[in-house]
């Protein structure tokens, strides 16, 4: 199984633009936090969505590697849920 943010403990620098956040209304659903000010979720998974508060497109290496792992998570579910 392919992790999202499997890099994150050995990278976790992320770039973010902005100042907007959301509040995540299901902890459970919460796969990240940063902090600046306040914590806040940047990171979240529920069932077969994900979503990223920062640009992994111009996050270096750690960035790539996101993008990676999603491109997996995407082709596994897609072979997984395949109707013959």
């Amino acid at each position: 199984m392919i992790i999202l943010l499997s890099i994150w403990l050995d990278w976790g620098v992320f770039y973010f633009l902005h100042s907007y956040y959301f509040s995540c209304n299901n902890i459970d659903d919460e796969i990240a936090a940063s902090e600046y000010g306040i914590k806040f979720t940047c990171a979240v998974n529920h069932e077969n969505i994900y979503g990223v508060q920062f640009h992994p497109e111009v996050s270096g290496n750690q960035g790539t590697q996101l993008i990676q792992n999603f491109i997996e998570i995407c082709v596994n579910y897609s072979k997984s849920n395949t109707v013959n």
